[in-house]
């Protein structure tokens, strides 16, 4: 008997569409899914190989970056000094200068108990070390600009506090759909989310008047449940049109009153005249 491979055709079907393979693989993904949102709850929605991307990129350039190892080196060893002079002068019971001041949109400290010993060291060294951190995350050569840290506070997305307004469209396949509908487990503010018909083009310039245009639209407010993008493809609308009007009526609903003038570039002398076009982004490695 001939046990050679053949093609699938209609007369030799392929057994990887059989009702029982079927159902078995979709067992198979229901228990990635299940980790998957074990996984999410666990670190907030954070993908893990998202933060060890970041750790190795940090510690890559880090490694290769003599004079910033020397840099953080330095300065931890003047926090020990640091922390030892306080040690000592809270031990004889004597006035020790603060190690470390927090910003002041920065709250969690100003209690009374934490103004006391024990508890004034520990959040002391505990400002020290975050600054140190900070120091080390930043302006190493040769690391990605999205790995750093922002006026000393991590880059984030759940610290966005604005309403979003989110676009994806069906076929889009740069950033598919279900992949752009996650910002609803990165973020802890209201989001509309709106997906367009056609791909990354069609679906973006799909401007009033364009035939067979339609898109679904619904508002997730800050504090509702998340739903998977297929209940939320589910239990939305598809109605025609362009979503360029429900953007308009969107923008008009979020803004205010009174219109800001915004700034001319390089008017500010400080930052000089701008580049010539595209700009010295481009230049940037």
């Amino acid at each position: 008997m001939d046990t050679r491979s053949k093609p699938s055709t209609a007369e030799n079907p392929t057994r990887l569409h059989s009702p029982a393979l079927s159902a078995a693989v979709e067992s198979f993904r229901a228990l990635d899914h299940a980790k998957e949102a074990m996984t999410a709850r666990m670190t907030r929605g954070l993908s893990p190989a998202s933060l060890r991307a970041a750790l190795a990129d940090w510690l890559i350039h880090l490694a290769a970056a003599p004079g910033k190892q020397l840099e953080v080196t330095a300065l931890g060893a003047q926090n020990a000094l640091r922390i030892t002079e306080y040690l000592f002068r809270t031990a004889l019971g004597w006035y020790a200068q603060p190690l470390a001041e927090g910003s002041a949109a920065d709250s969690r400290f100003l209690t009374e108990p934490w103004q006391t010993e024990p508890y004034r060291f520990r959040q002391q060294a505990f400002l020290l070390a975050e600054q140190w951190w900070n120091a080390a995350t930043r302006d190493v050569p040769g690391l990605t600009r999205h790995h750093e840290a922002v006026d000393g506070r991590p880059i984030s997305i759940r610290n966005i506090r604005a309403p979003l307004f989110v676009l994806a469209t069906e076929r889009g396949h740069i950033a598919p759909w279900h992949s752009v509908y996650k910002i609803h487990s990165l973020s802890d503010t209201e989001i509309t989310f709106v997906l367009s018909s056609g791909g990354r083009n069609a679906g973006i310039v799909s401007g009033p008047g364009h035939a067979h245009r339609h898109f679904r639209m619904y508002r997730t407010w800050a504090d509702d449940l998340r739903v998977s993008p297929d209940e939320w493809l589910a239990a939305t609308t598809s109605p025609e049109g362009s979503w360029w009007l429900a953007s308009t009526d969107w923008h008009k609903a979020h803004s205010s009153a009174t219109r800001v003038v915004p700034s001319v570039a390089g008017s500010d002398p400080r930052e000089g005249a701008p580049a010539d076009a595209p700009g010295s982004y481009v230049l940037q490695h």
